[in-house]
């Protein structure tokens, strides 16, 4: 059984940081102040944004007055310069670089091994809030691809400026992939959105959630020119084995890049023994977890559209106000929820007349079999009515070119959508079927003539043949019976 010694629980520890610096074209401002400030904040990785650097390449930053080195990666346009992505990594004998891949002026990848520990790092520049709906899609897909790719039993990091002001993100919150969010949490614009499904999806927790700030010069990461307006939009994402090491992440407004953006800066301890590594970290503090069963995502959406939301909120006040006293806060959110769920044709008169009337009726009668018959053909009748009319409205968008909107009135009804159940043929056609088949009738009609004028020489051999074995049609005895089972390999 493994022993926890003293010597187990000695830790490695490494920065990893993430700064927009505006500009990183030239070599010289990337060792007298990119380089020089990283290395006076102790930076084992930092991502940069906005290097604007043609294509990609590699280059070593040395810092004045020291012997400590950067390499630092870059990858951009091939002609025009904006946007860039960048990777700084310290250069020592404990870090080694296994490979770097550039996927353009947004993205940059690095598998680097820290002191024995295998570490996948993204650096990340995200579209502003007032770019196309089609830019930022872009760039979470092309997001969502590197993570797929990340090689098996690393620890993942992803750096960057994200450009997403989200209260979740931001505030302490303590954000992960199965946070529910509720309240002023809620906040955030749409590359807020964007971010926050994205963690979701991956299971992915916001580094700068996790640890209180009351000093808001240690959480906003971003400053206009005026000095008053200020927001966080640079974040460091982690996977929740790297967030159990975190022991601490917070902006760092006294290192001086030239820019208008604030270090990020996340501390990591990585324990020395590769058994210690792979153990998992119970985590007792008190985060905010969704229910057992809570709404799906697709569902709450469906509250944007106007019409929806306005049978909602009518079903609440009507449920609420039906509801006796004595009930329970959570059977009342039941009831709630279960009238957000109700499919939309489910509120037709005749339809709820059939209903009432098959509950009055006895089972086994015939008129509750024509009464479910009924009923069944007026559901198809008022779904078919539904497609038909969100398959107008989606059309409608298409024709208008107003792609964001058809997809989003499309995803909205994804959960009404069922898969039709496929219906088998009848057992008595099969059995005709077959039957006709093994069991073909031949008359003169269907036959070809020259079969009866000239037959081929096979038929005459097989004629012969019959007609020499004699095949004995009565009725076997119980003795040849007896005899041919005794000759069965299983008697």
């Amino acid at each position: 059984m493994y022993k926890n010694t003293t010597a187990s629980r000695i830790q490695h520890q490494f920065n990893a940081g993430s700064i927009n610096v505006r500009t990183a074209t030239c070599d010289a401002k990337c060792e007298e102040v990119i380089a020089r400030e990283a290395d006076r904040a102790n930076l084992t990785i930092c991502g940069l944004q906005e290097t604007r650097r043609l294509k990609k390449g590699e280059v070593i930053l040395n810092i004045p007055g020291k012997k400590s080195q950067y390499i630092f990666h870059w990858s951009g346009f091939e002609r025009k310069r904006e946007y860039g992505v960048g990777l700084l990594i310290r250069k020592s004998p404990f870090i080694q670089v296994e490979n770097v891949n550039y996927h353009g002026p947004r993205h940059i990848s690095a598998s680097i091994v820290i002191k024995g520990c295998k570490v996948f790092v993204i650096s990340a520049y995200a579209p502003t809030e007032t770019a196309t709906a089609s830019a930022k899609s872009a760039f979470y897909c092309d997001l969502n691809k590197i993570i797929k790719s990340r090689p098996q039993n690393s620890q993942l990091i992803t750096v960057g400026d994200f450009n997403a002001t989200a209260q979740a993100a931001s505030s302490y919150t303590r954000f992960r992939g199965s946070t529910y969010i509720t309240g002023d949490d809620l906040k955030s614009n749409e590359n807020g959105e964007k971010l926050l499904d994205f963690c979701r999806k991956h299971d992915l927790s916001i580094l700068n959630s996790w640890f209180g700030k009351k000093i808001p010069s240690r959480r906003n990461t971003w400053y206009s020119n005026d000095g008053k307006t200020c927001k966080c939009i640079d974040f460091i994402i982690s996977n929740s084995q790297m967030k159990s090491w975190c022991i601490n992440c917070r902006v760092k407004s006294s290192f001086d890049f030239d820019s208008d953006h604030r270090l990020v800066v996340a501390t990591f301890r990585t324990p020395i023994r590769k058994i210690d590594r792979f153990r998992p970290r119970s985590d007792n503090r008190n985060t905010k977890k969704a229910p057992k069963d809570p709404l799906k995502h697709r569902e709450v959406k469906r509250l944007k559209d106007p019409i929806t939301s306005e049978c909602y909120c009518s079903e609440v006040s009507k449920n609420l106000t039906k509801s006796p006293a004595d009930m329970t806060l959570d059977r009342r959110c039941e009831r709630i929820i279960d009238s957000l769920r109700k499919v939309p044709w489910n509120d037709d008169p005749e339809l709820q007349k059939l209903l009432k009337k098959r509950e009055k009726t006895s089972r086994k009668s015939q008129g509750y079999k024509s009464l479910s018959k009924s009923i069944k053909k007026r559901i198809k009748d008022l779904r078919n009515q539904f497609y038909s009319s969100e398959a107008d409205a989606i059309n409608q968008f298409a024709i208008q070119r107003d792609i964001e909107k058809m997809f989003r009135r499309a995803n909205e009804q994804a959960s009404i959508l069922k898969k039709a159940p496929s219906k088998g043929c009848e057992t008595s056609k099969l059995r005709d079927h077959f039957k006709s088949h093994f069991n073909p009738t031949y008359d003169n009609d269907t036959q070809p003539p020259e079969l009866f004028e000239n037959p081929p020489l096979f038929v005459e051999k097989l004629l012969e043949i019959t007609s020499a074995i004699q095949v004995d049609t009565s009725v076997p005895t119980i003795d040849e019976l007896r005899k041919i089972i005794l000759s069965l390999k299983k008697g």
